[in-house]
């Protein structure tokens, strides 16, 4: 029940006082929005600010499962595979609070980590191949495979 609850609430309400203050000096529409909208009312930007900076992540986190089951690799705004990246750098004492949640995660990061070894053993190594849009960053991968 309080885990809905909290969705009726505004960042500010939730946030520790540091946390509200650092957003408020960051000046960025997304950042503000995250203190004065409610949860409920969030869109993709300020659930992004969430997961960048670490916070309501109990909230945060089965909004970027739902999108991560639908599309493994998905970009938010940057290359692909930037928000399973994204969620993959969430400490692991959350995770172990939350293994129901990790162990859905890792599978996604198995699925994916399956799928990209095999493009690369069927794919030449070229630099036309490096220079596609659809190939996921490097820095992206070791991240997948620490997770």
């Amino acid at each position: 029940m309080e885990h809905i609850d909290s969705f009726q609430k505004t960042g500010r309400e939730l946030l520790p006082p540091n946390i509200v203050e650092y957003f408020q000096e960051f000046r960025s529409v997304d950042y503000l929005n995250v203190l004065r909208k409610r949860l409920s009312e969030y869109t993709f930007a300020e659930w992004m600010v969430c997961l960048r900076e670490r916070v309501l992540l109990e909230q945060c986190v089965p909004f970027f499962i739902e999108i991560l089951d639908k599309n493994p690799l998905y970009p938010g705004y940057f290359e692909k595979g930037y928000v399973l990246c994204a969620v993959t750098l969430i400490d692991k004492i959350f995770w172990e609070a939350h293994k129901d949640w990790y162990l859905h995660v890792k599978s996604i990061v198995d699925g994916v980590l399956d799928s990209s070894e095999n493009k690369a053993d069927s794919v030449p190594d070229s630099s036309e191949n490096k220079a596609d849009s659809g190939v996921i960053r490097g820095e992206y991968i070791e991240a997948y495979r620490r997770f």
